[in-house]
């Protein structure tokens, strides 16, 4: 898983507006939109758009229906957990849905960060847009970001092909398995069996992700990153490496580590295969779960999809 007046500030005699007749701007494989802040553009990189000269991004991840409430809900005590101190909270309306805006501050990597939080209850879908930018630039700027907020729009739904499509990789082989979800513009999830949600290790899945240098991995070698990152797969529990190697993979060198874990909710053992390589642009971090007892099998599909994958 709201009325707030607008405030454009006149510094130094330049006042942003969004123009009257700009359109929405969809990224690729979105089916939310918005008007973009000045000196903003769509990323190449994840689902969402970047300021990369002010370090301003604005990240948009399409949620289940169901998932309004819970997110929405969230108390400040949950979201100062995460390191956002929350600043304000407003209901309101959004493109004929039910909204609710949230405002505050982050620490991050040495800056503090003026933060937006968007929760939108669309018709069929929920959309989590987060906005951030560095808190020392001007009001103007911060009011632009109000603006752009207010103005989201979404569209009829994209197929599975057109996400895949508009992924910043491809893939050659799915082995078997099938694509049964795209997250965020940057990441791919595949199964083999008939569930989409999937308890335990009942079926194999496979998460293939693409991530900017701004990511956690920002700055780390291969193995650094995959055994920092393959500690914080927050559905599991137990996490026990058992082998590591070197490996490469979408036209980098990369690392490799096979471990075994229990799944949080119900104790059950599974195991695990997690690559990383680092690009040029970030790194790309593959991530299969299934049964013990089956991991031979799956960790062979799951090596011959990742021999198939190629950064754009």
């Amino acid at each position: 898983m709201l009325r707030i007046a607008l405030s454009i500030t006149l510094i130094c005699g330049c006042l942003w507006i969004l123009p009257a007749t700009a359109e929405p701007v969809f990224g690729p494989g979105s089916r939310v939109g918005l008007l973009l802040p000045p000196d903003f553009f769509p990323s190449d990189q994840f689902a969402g758009y970047i300021s990369p000269q002010e370090g301003g991004s604005i990240l948009i991840i399409e949620l289940p229906a169901g998932a309004y409430d819970e997110v929405s809900g969230l108390s400040d005590a949950a979201w100062a957990s995460k390191e956002f101190v929350v600043q304000s909270r407003v209901a309101m309306s959004i493109d004929g849905a039910r909204a609710v805006l949230i405002k505050g501050r982050q620490f991050n990597s040495g800056v503090t960060f003026q933060k937006w939080v968007v929760i939108i209850g669309f018709d069929g879908f929920t959309a989590l847009v987060t906005a951030q930018i560095p808190a020392n630039v001007p009001e103007d700027r911060l009011a632009a970001i109000d603006q752009s907020l207010k103005s989201i729009q979404s569209r009829a739904a994209l197929t599975v092909g057109e996400k895949v499509a508009a992924l910043p990789f491809t893939i050659g082989s799915t082995d078997n398995m099938r694509v049964w979800n795209v997250f965020a513009g940057n990441t791919i999830g595949l199964t083999r069996g008939s569930k989409n949600i999937v308890d335990g290790a009942e079926q194999p899945i496979l998460f293939i992700t693409r991530s900017s240098s701004s990511g956690s991995a920002a700055g780390l070698s291969a193995e650094n990153s995959s055994r920092l990152t393959i500690k914080k797969i927050a559905t599991l529990s137990d996490i026990e490496i058992e082998d590591t190697d070197t490996v490469r993979f979408a036209g980098s060198d990369g690392f490799e580590i096979v471990a075994r874990a229990r799944v949080a909710e119900t104790n059950e053992p599974v195991a695990i295969v997690q690559w990383v390589s680092m690009l040029d642009d970030g790194y790309m971090r593959i991530v299969g779960i299934t049964r013990i007892e089956t991991r031979a099998a799956d960790f062979t599909a799951f090596r011959a999809i990742r021999d198939s994958v190629q950064a754009k």
